[in-house]
């Protein structure tokens, strides 16, 4: 017999922003090939005898590489709204970089956090980040900080005038009970009253400038490679890190050897940028990959 099963929040929200994304944006994505034969070596001394918690791992790395790339080409770290009705269109492009990014929390649930400010931290800084969102995830009820972060979504969408919209998901989330899945009563008093410091709050988990994931990290012995991945709107670009292979390379005598290499995948809102506005991005991604001074100074 088959089986129904509704749709909680956390799949709600994916459901309802990727919708959106495909359904307004038109996609463009083309594939970055990486050596990353000397990130690797320097990750590996790096985190000699350290422990799990204190490693960076190849995902860290790429993020703060990708982000400081993306530097070169600054409109990458925009927000769109576009209007087909009048055939307008406004491009907010941002001081920092915060990058949403999918991971998997305790309990084994997968979510995304807004990592903030990117831009400004080191490797190191920016495994810190995660480590301690992970920590205060652990004290977090998951499903009143999704409904948080619908209903402020929400009312976004009401000061923009998206009235039907914004009614839409109210009438919904009635419906369906979604609003009895998030506390209620002294249950809710009692999470409020730990620290925001502790716990993960709607901000944690609202999007950020860019959206960068890594399905090998997500997927242990991960064999395949994204080809294609969503944007989420109003942002205008997503990166897939993609896994790490042994191949053979020529290098520039023209001599074959064996290398680490990885690809991004990169997806671009065709209405707000094209591929010259990448031109900058790639040739800073190649620069930093094969310079031993650029990737130590970036740890």
């Amino acid at each position: 017999m088959p089986t129904t099963e509704q749709f909680k929040i956390d799949r709600k929200i994916i459901a309802n922003m990727t919708t959106e994304g495909w359904q307004t944006i038109p996609h463009a994505c083309f594939e970055v090939e990486l050596d990353v034969t000397l990130l690797l070596g320097i990750l590996k001394e790096v985190n000699s005898g350290r422990t799990p918690a204190e490693a960076i791992t190849f995902n860290t790395a790429m993020v703060k590489i990708i982000t400081e790339a993306m530097k070169k080409s600054p409109r990458m770290n925009s927000h769109l709204s576009f209007s087909n009705l009048f055939v307008q269109g406004k491009l907010t492009t941002f001081e920092h970089i915060n990058v949403t990014m999918p991971v998997i929390i305790d309990r084994g649930v997968m979510t995304t956090l807004n990592v903030k400010n990117v831009d400004e931290l080191s490797m190191t800084g920016i495994r810190d980040s995660l480590n301690e969102m992970i920590r205060r995830a652990s004290n977090t009820h998951l499903p009143t900080v999704m409904y948080e972060v619908g209903i402020h979504d929400t009312m976004v969408k009401l000061r923009h005038l998206h009235v039907i919209k914004a009614l839409g998901r109210l009438i919904g989330a009635t419906l369906d009970g979604t609003r009895k899945r998030s506390l209620h009563g002294e249950e809710k008093r009692k999470y409020k009253a730990i620290p925001e410091t502790e716990r993960l709050t709607w901000k944690d988990l609202e999007q950020g400038t860019v959206t960068i994931s890594n399905p090998g990290m997500l997927i242990k012995r991960w064999k395949s490679k994204c080809t294609l991945l969503d944007i989420i709107p109003p942002q205008v670009t997503a990166v897939a890190i993609n896994r790490v292979d042994e191949k053979p390379v020529a290098d520039k005598d023209g001599n074959i050897k064996v290398a680490s290499t990885s690809t991004i995948t990169v997806a671009f809102d065709h209405r707000a940028l094209d591929g010259a506005d990448f031109i900058a991005f790639t040739r800073e991604i190649d620069t930093i990959m094969g310079s031993e001074e650029r990737l130590r100074a970036l740890v």
